[in-house]
């Protein structure tokens, strides 16, 4: 660690400019990656003669401030083609071609092979092509600044575009002023660690593709502050918005910048370079005109050099007009100040090695959930119930919101879910909140934006009528919304009205329940019919949320799974019996191979092995909803029967949609024929469009306040019996630890856990 002046100039106060380094006579000084994965400069003490050049051209010992501290300022545009392909009003390309034109050359970041960003020195237009859009990460100077020293002395003018303390590394190192050199920096956030981004394409691209750039201002929604961000591999594209994608949560929440961009000696009034340019956030505040969600740039002229530029380009623009600077600050106030860093980013970068990106983000950005989600998560064998829970917080983040699973210890306080695929799932996948009581989980929603209820059969009365206030949502404060995604009723019309559970009074209590909702939708057409005949209310149908997730976020759980299920049949039948054997063995002879039986009771397969087993199995055979639902998603040929007794409505819906009657049988005697070459085309065409449809829906719940609720009634009622009952708890627990023994006192209380569970959340 060197330090002049109290100044760390290898350490926290570096900012990576790398003037140093090049402009070192005896070569003593490299730039290696720390930890983190930031360049700093190390001294090789045999080779360094302590000359203390270093010291003199660093820009952090030696700030420089020579430029206007009241620039002008201007909002910006190039023409609508030029901004299609610009992060915002498309300047830098304009100012780029003005130095093609007049034989001039051009440095700035360009991407690397593997995912690194280097800074050029070009005359190419393909190279300049190649340094148009925002790359956030820090740039690898390398050698530019000594390949610009040596155009400026052959009389070669020359545009350098970086950040401002690269501009400041730049003018250290050249230790005079030349006129053919002008600059422009960005107005920076702060420079996020290029190794947080190469584990975050590690994580999102598969084994065969390869990285070809990333577009970290993506227009395809516009041009707005709620970024998109499209990544091109050699195989395909991908997007997420700036709310879903982990490396710009981790960038955005500061999480992964630079130490020394907390204390950034360059974002202040007088910049460093000729030119400031970045977007023009809030432009609209000051003309709604100057926002057509096209791209606006924000310029600022710190000098006369810079005047010079922006007058010799100006016929080019679209749009230049002169803004009073406060607006610009209120739209980017790094033009004035750093940014604070995020008081987490020491325990970030300690987990880096051991943790995903996407539980790093999560565990240090979630300390302000904004949605509760309610469903069966918790059931100990159930691989539905797992994914279900898992697509649907994915769903919800990837619309911008941090969202908790509900644990209320009814089910993983028990004895059965200790040690199983669920519990070793929901620790690693699933984000968690534990609230066990009525009135601890009220006071909770009081800060939420909305609990959601779904999906599965959490509408089924035989599976929630112990349960029935957490399942109907009673618990929620009145100020909370309350939002129904897909949940299931499991069973037809028919079958509701003959099930033993619809009683007057549960029917009562549900209906009273479910008019409280700000937004009502199920799974099924048949639940739709339950609640416009029964429940006299209108509901969407929604897709089960396994399907509305990018099928690319199952490809991430399978690479946990080691097993091999390639060629082979692949059995998960939940409801067996002993006729079903000779079926099996004749699909085995059809189809020559191997058959796999998946058992959830055993606890040997995990989630990621159930999922691996279906997509890469050559035949599927299932009585299993979300079973089916995995083959679909997946391109696989199945057979599966309708499970009544688990709820066939579901099946129903599905056969429905899709058109797949073949694949759905009542016995497994039916299934004589097996399809190996299903239409997948027409199934998946059928399968995005409904999709598309269903996203488009929950947007305007989430972004719209898309309603359908009717009235509102007051939560359910306890009885004051139970209440009774409940402030009598602490006692009865106590006398039992005091009477029983270590091994009874364990069994009593798991049953006065029960009887705890049906007082708070019983009818």
């Amino acid at each position: 660690m060197e330090k002049f002046n109290n100044i760390d100039i290898t350490g926290k106060d570096c900012c990576g400019c790398g003037a140093c380094y090049t402009n070192c006579p005896t070569n003593a000084i490299s730039m290696q990656e720390d930890s983190e994965g930031f360049l700093y400069p190390v001294i090789d003490k045999n080779k360094c003669t302590n000359c203390g050049l270093c010291v003199k051209i660093c820009p952090v010992v030696n700030p420089k401030y020579g430029n206007s501290s009241n620039p002008k300022c201007y909002a910006a545009m190039a023409n609508d083609e030029i901004r299609c392909h610009s992060s915002s009003g498309g300047i830098f390309p304009v100012l780029a071609c003005y130095f093609l034109k007049n034989n001039g050359y051009v440095a700035g970041a360009v991407w690397d092979k593997d995912g690194s960003v280097k800074h050029i020195v070009s005359n190419k237009q393909e190279d300049i092509e190649a340094m148009r859009s925002s790359k956030y990460i820090q740039s690898s100077i390398g050698n530019c600044y000594k390949e610009i020293k040596d155009l400026l002395k052959d009389n070669k003018r020359v545009l350098f575009t970086g950040t401002p303390c690269q501009i400041a590394g730049l003018y250290g190192y050249l230790r005079k002023e030349y006129e053919n050199l002008y600059t422009v920096e960005i107005i920076c956030h702060g420079v996020p660690s290029p190794k947080v981004f190469k584990k975050y394409l590690d994580e999102e691209l598969n084994e065969n593709e390869k990285f070809l750039y990333t577009n970290f201002r993506d227009k395809i929604n516009g041009w707005n502050p709620y970024l998109t961000i499209t990544t091109t591999t050699t195989t395909r594209k991908f997007s997420y918005k700036a709310k879903q994608d982990n490396f710009m949560q981790a960038f955005l929440k500061n999480l992964c910048l630079r130490n020394s961009c907390g204390a950034c000696r360059f974002n202040k009034l007088p910049r460093q370079a000729d030119i400031t340019i970045g977007d023009f956030w809030k432009i609209d505040k000051y003309k709604k005109k100057f926002n057509d969600q096209k791209g606006t740039s924000l310029i600022l002229i710190n000098n006369l050099k810079g005047d010079f530029l922006l007058k010799n380009v100006e016929n080019e623009l679209k749009l230049i007009k002169k803004v009073p600077i406060k607006y610009a600050i209120k739209g980017n106030s790094n033009i004035i100040k750093s940014t604070k860093i995020n008081d987490k980013r020491k325990f970030f970068f300690e987990n880096l090695e051991v943790k995903s990106l996407k539980e790093l983000v999560y565990k240090y950005t979630i300390n302000d959930p904004e949605y509760l989600i309610v469903n069966f998560w918790d059931t100990s064998n159930n691989y539905g119930a797992c994914l279900t829970a898992f697509a649907m917080q994915e769903l919800i983040n990837s619309f911008g919101f941090k969202v908790l699973l509900l644990d209320t210890g009814e089910k993983t306080e028990q004895v059965g879910y200790l040690n199983s695929f669920a519990k070793h799932f929901a620790e690693k996948y699933l984000n968690v909140i534990k609230l066990s009581r009525f009135k601890q989980l009220k006071k909770y929603t009081c800060s939420l934006k909305g609990v959601i209820l779904g999906s599965d059969q959490v509408l089924r009365l035989e599976y929630i009528n112990k349960n029935i206030n957490k399942y109907l949502l009673s618990f929620v404060d009145k100020k909370c919304k309350k939002i129904a995604i897909s949940p299931s009723f499991g069973i037809n019309k028919k079958e509701f009205i003959a099930d033993k559970f619809s009683t007057k009074k549960n029917i009562k209590i549900l209906k009273k329940a479910l008019q409280s909702y700000d937004y009502l939708s199920c799974r099924e057409i048949s639940g739709k019919e339950i609640f416009k005949d029964i429940m006299h209310m209108d509901a969407d149908m929604i897709l089960d949320p396994v399907f509305l997730i990018n099928k690319n976020q199952y490809d991430i759980l399978i690479k946990d799974s080691t097993k091999d299920f390639s060629g082979k049949i692949v059995n998960y039948i939940l409801d067996k019996n002993v006729y079903q054997n000779n079926i099996f063995q004749s699909f085995v002879k059809k189809l020559n191979s191997e058959i796999f039986y998946l058992d959830r009771t055993t606890g040997e397969v995990s989630v990621s092995d159930w999922l691996n087993a279906i997509k890469n199995c050559k035949f599927f055979i299932t009585d299993s909803f979300h079973g089916a639902c995995f083959a679909i998603i997946f391109n696989k040929p199945f057979i599966c029967i309708k499970n009544k007794k688990r709820g066939s409505a579901r099946f129903d819906s599905l056969v429905e949609l899709l058109d797949i009657k073949d694949n759905f049988v009542t016995s497994l005697e039916e299934a004589k024929d097996i399809n190996l070459e299903m239409d997948w085309t027409r199934i998946n065409f059928k399968l995005e469009s409904e999709r598309k449809r269903c996203l488009g829906v929950l947007e305007k719940v989430f972004f719209e306040n898309y309603s359908n609720n009717i009235k509102t009634f007051s939560k359910i009622k306890r009885t004051s019996i139970i209440k009774k009952l409940g402030y009598n708890l602490k006692i009865i627990m106590y006398a039992v630890s005091k009477i029983f023994n270590n091994q009874k006192k364990e069994i009593y209380n798991q049953k006065i856990s029960k009887i705890k569970h049906f007082i708070e959340w019983g009818g």
